[in-house]
């Protein structure tokens, strides 16, 4: 049976079979009560990994990241780390996702090849089901493209999307991009008459945006 002594600011539980566990009370100006509950419970320690359930964090402040869902937090900054794959919510106002990130942006035209294109970055952010999407692509050698240009996605688009551009180098043309839904879905590139825009040498800088 396990026993206890009390001393000078300190309780001591002697263990079931081994070892000792030492309470000790810091000193302290008046008198103060720690309170627990009426149930059979575990305590938490502060420097013990725990798992907290059905609790309420009242102005809580976190000095560098949590993870929510089977994130790990991450190892820099501070902030909320999402899970890789998406844990979608069905309550419309629950944020669900947050990513940063880039991809692999291909190049194609709707009539004929580029003989060289160039990605100048390709990056996007995803908050919830909202995408958006920054890319900058220089065609140095047109070839046989003769119509709008292509680019493939970051996501795959539930609906159509849309967004601006502008022509850098050689026209100086407005454009306007055009998120298309199906397979895996594509931009296109426009001018704003509504004519192909994107088979002439130049740098393509567009931003977009698109629901997953």
């Amino acid at each position: 049976m396990a026993t206890s002594t009390l001393g000078s600011g300190t309780l001591v539980l002697a263990g079931t079979t081994s070892g000792t566990t030492t309470v000790t009370a810091t000193a302290v100006a008046g008198t103060t009560t720690l309170t627990l509950p009426a149930a059979t419970d575990t305590l938490v320690g502060k420097a013990t990994t725990d798992t907290l359930t059905n609790k309420t964090l009242t102005a809580a402040k976190a000095s560098t990241t949590f993870g929510v869902g089977a994130a790990t937090p991450s190892g820099s900054g501070s902030g909320i780390t999402f899970p890789a794959t998406q844990s979608a919510s069905t309550d419309a106002n629950t944020l669900d996702d947050y990513e940063e990130g880039t991809w692999t942006a291909t190049i194609t035209n709707v009539v004929g090849t580029y003989t060289l294109t160039t990605v100048n970055y390709a990056q996007y952010t995803k908050i919830g089901q909202m995408v958006y999407g920054f890319l900058s692509v220089t065609v140095t050698t047109s070839g046989t493209a003769s119509d709008s240009m292509n680019f493939t996605l970051p996501f795959v688009p539930a609906r159509e999307g849309s967004g601006t551009g502008r022509e850098n180098v050689s026209s100086g043309d407005i454009l306007v991009s055009r998120i298309v839904t199906g397979g895996a879905g594509e931009g296109r590139l426009y001018k704003t008459s509504g004519a192909a825009a994107g088979a002439g040498t130049g740098t393509y800088v567009v931003s977009f945006m698109f629901l997953t």
